[in-house]
């Protein structure tokens, strides 16, 4: 975790101007601190993680976000503990990933390529051979690194996704215990009548 908590924030904090989507999502999360109304078409929740972290951080929610590459400096604006909660959504997803792979059934060896391949991408990617490029060109990928850089909602999407498959993995295997069977039974005689 700790790997992927380095390769999440190493020269975030550098860039100090908005930038892509960030014009967006940060946007959204000023109008949650103002509450004020706006209408948007994806759901709210990843938003107001975002609203969240930067009312924690202290973020007043009065710069306006308008164009990309507005400084964050130049209006104090605390934009590392704003991408701090999408560095974490992503350095908390690779011990996900390690675990659904062992909760699968796979060897400890391949349970840490897998986690590997999602913290270090492109970075492991292209220290292998040339030959290997023609291989895997889609195995290894940093998107997922960048994605948890920017104040963006990408990262609290893939983390709670991750967790909702090793969610369900955990209790597909766990189903036919004792302890869900008065439940099971009690749920489909409820849903049934």
């Amino acid at each position: 975790m700790g790997a992927s908590l380095v390769t999440s924030t190493y020269t975030y904090i550098f860039g100090q101007k908005s930038s892509f989507d960030e014009v967006h999502f940060g946007k959204f999360a000023a109008y949650y601190i103002l509450r004020e109304y706006y209408f948007d078409v994806h759901p709210p929740f990843a938003k107001l993680l975002l609203g969240l972290a930067g009312w924690f951080v202290g973020f007043d929610g009065r710069f306006d976000f308008e164009a990309i590459g507005d400084s964050y400096t130049l209006h104090h604006v605390p934009y590392v503990g704003m991408r701090a909660m999408p560095a974490v959504f992503g350095s908390l997803t690779i011990p996900i990933v390690y675990q659904i792979m062992k909760e699968c059934g796979f060897p400890v060896v391949i349970c840490t390529f897998s986690a590997a391949l999602v913290c270090f991408g492109a970075r492991l990617h292209s220290s292998l051979c040339p030959q290997s490029l023609t291989i895997i060109p889609f195995a290894t990928d940093n998107g997922h690194i960048a994605q948890t850089r920017l104040i963006l909602l990408d990262a609290a999407l893939i983390f709670f996704m991750a967790l909702a498959l090793y969610s369900y993995i955990r209790f597909r295997k766990v189903r036919y215990l004792c302890v869900f069977d008065g439940y099971g039974r009690a749920t489909s005689l409820i849903l049934t009548q």
